[in-house]
């Protein structure tokens, strides 16, 4: 890891987030539209829970999408990555970097996604009459942390192909994660599990199975970013630039 290259890809992260801000903020005030109309009883009482999952991967979604694929197509633009490595560090070291950079950012995205889901959710409070109840389920901290997991994996994959054949060749893997996000507001708006009655829910595991499974979660999701990191710096070591 290479402390050069880190701040170097810091500083493009943070100008990137400051201009894409407002428009990602658009994006998930328009992803909230269909689970909210999607309910019977119209915004009244609803249980928020999945609408503060689909913020949660909707910010790191947008961070994976926007932020880490521009990391790459800025390498590519003007010979700029060539000038890196003509730096004191090794390939190794580029990749390594980045690895962490975005072990940091995507759980800090996601859990900022989730925090804004429930200010949403705290600002229905000031007009009950027009919203009623929005509730939050007790495991909303577990499906958080199970969302930053699974986004931190396909982010790190993503930069694996990327690093293997470039941001133009793998652009594909960029929509990934968009395509991800896609597929929770479709499963959303067609279980309608965000709009059931909480009498009608199913029964919760015991807290010990819970435990367990996100543990088993944690370490598979670890295992796979750090395969993507192996495969990453392997094909950018083969690689010819």
């Amino acid at each position: 890891m290479s402390k050069a290259y880190l701040y170097c890809d810091w500083c493009y992260m943070r100008s990137n987030l400051r201009a894409s801000l407002k428009s990602m903020l658009l994006v998930m005030l328009i992803v909230s539209v269909p689970v909210v109309l999607g309910s019977a009883d119209g915004v009244r009482n609803l249980d928020a829970t999945m609408l503060v999952n689909t913020f949660a991967c909707m910010a790191p979604g947008s961070l994976a999408v926007g932020g880490m694929t521009g990391l790459f197509y800025a390498d590519e633009a003007d010979g700029w990555r060539e000038a890196r490595l003509c730096l004191p560090a090794t390939r190794a070291q580029l990749v390594g970097s980045r690895f962490l950079l975005a072990a940091v950012m995507v759980p800090v995205a996601t859990f900022a996604g989730a925090l804004m889901g429930v200010a949403v959710t705290a600002l229905t409070r000031l007009a009950p009459q027009a919203f009623g109840t929005w509730r939050l389920s007790s495991d909303l901290a577990v499906g958080v942390c199970l969302d930053a997991m699974v986004m931190l994996v396909v982010t790190g994959f993503q930069m694996a192909v990327y690093f293997a054949m470039g941001a133009r060749r793998g652009r594909v893997m960029g929509l990934v994660p968009a395509l991800m996000v896609i597929g929770a507001l479709v499963g959303l708006t067609g279980s309608g599990v965000a709009m059931m009655d909480a009498s009608g829910g199913p029964a919760m595991p015991s807290p010990f199975a819970t435990a367990l499974f996100v543990l088993a979660w944690l370490a598979g999701s670890v295992g796979a970013y750090l395969l993507a990191l192996v495969v990453a710096r392997r094909a950018f070591a083969r690689r010819e630039l």
